[in-house]
């Protein structure tokens, strides 16, 4: 019942942000006859409406939560995700097709800007859209809401979450740390607040009262005393030397998290093998005997990881693999080579 008390405000809220926000479908009397002349105000229009339809799509399968709720005898730590579009998964070609990916498309990258990235089928596209899509639909992306943010880089994520009005630390490596080097020189690493504003998303006033900047080391949290309502990081957890510094920072971010809290991460997925992976090193890759690990792990503590899908999809450009030098062998980034092995992304959704 403490879910649906949750949850039920969020409908009315986001309700209201449909009508006040986002233009109503266009009746026959809405529409200017003179502007449907032009290809570029009929587009304006269909994105209008399909931006509306998928607003009320989502906050159904919201309540079909809240009911699915109201026949369960008792609350579960682990509620029944199936109304949602993300759960724990690999990142499959179909998911660049559906209204979530265009939506979060349209809010990230289509805006323009340094840190805007052309429209594509890219694996770390996906990450960013489903790790906001995650949050979203389960109600996280509001102005009640504190997130964490491990390893932003440069990514528009701190930006997006505080254009709906969350308050964020956003966290990355000491410039000094040797670990940082790698990632400063290929423009991927966040050394002031400055570096992760986003102009095309939030105006930089908003930006600045809503965020903010420290370091972190994610092997040692230290220094971060206060308790957030979500914890994120973007394939960051892969690169801490081991299979396992990476698992124990998954479970060691989630005591960070408020109760009803959640952790989401994306992270390297072996789409080839449940055995053979790389194990240590600047880049490992998990099997799915690593997550269901984690699973456990989460278990002992009262945590869990939401329903998992392992399925890395059947399409042409899921069996098809970039490979090194990336970008230029035809196929789409969305599974690629690492070393002998065959990866894409997968994010990982943790309850506490």
């Amino acid at each position: 019942m403490s879910e649906i008390k949750r949850l039920m405000p969020l409908f009315i809220k986001d309700l209201l942000k449909i009508l006040l926000n986002i233009a109503p479908p266009p009746r026959h009397s809405n529409f200017e006859e003179s502007k449907l002349d032009t290809l570029e105000e009929s587009r304006k229009q269909l994105e209008i409406i399909s931006k509306l339809n998928f607003e009320i799509l989502t906050l159904q399968r919201r309540l079909a939560l809240v009911e699915e709720r109201l026949h369960q005898s008792s609350d579960s730590a682990c509620p029944n995700l199936n109304c949602f579009d993300i759960k724990t998964m690999v990142c499959q070609y179909e998911h660049f097709n559906t209204p979530w990916f265009y939506r979060w498309d349209q809010e990230i990258s289509l805006g323009g800007g340094t840190n805007a990235l052309p429209r594509t089928f890219h694996r770390k596209l996906w990450e960013w859209y489903a790790i906001a899509q995650a949050l979203w639909e389960r109600g996280f992306l509001d102005a009640t809401k504190k997130g964490l943010g491990f390893a932003v880089g440069t990514e528009p994520l701190s930006s997006l979450f505080a254009n709906y009005g969350v308050t964020v630390l956003a966290t990355d490596l000491d410039t000094n740390n040797p670990d940082a080097e790698a990632w400063k020189t290929t423009n991927q690493h966040a050394d002031s607040l400055e570096s992760l504003w986003s102009e095309h998303i939030i105006s930089r006033d908003a930006f600045m009262e809503r965020v903010r900047f420290q370091n972190a080391d994610m092997k040692n949290l230290v220094g971060i005393e206060e308790k957030f309502d979500f914890v994120w990081s973007s394939c960051a957890l892969e690169h801490l030397g081991s299979l396992e510094e990476g698992i124990n920072f998954a479970i060691n971010s989630s005591k960070l998290l408020k109760p009803g809290g959640i952790g989401i991460h994306t992270t390297e997925f072996n789409v080839a093998s449940n055995d053979a992976t790389l194990l240590d090193g600047s880049n490992v890759i998990y099997r799915k005997c690593d997550i269901e690990e984690l699973d456990y792990k989460l278990r002992k503590q009262g945590m869990c990881l939401e329903e998992m899908d392992f399925r890395p999809g059947t399409s042409f450009d899921d069996r098809q693999y970039d490979t090194p030098p990336y970008y230029v062998s035809g196929h789409q980034h969305i599974k690629l080579a690492l070393a002998d092995h065959i990866a894409t992304s997968l994010i990982f959704i943790i309850y506490t």
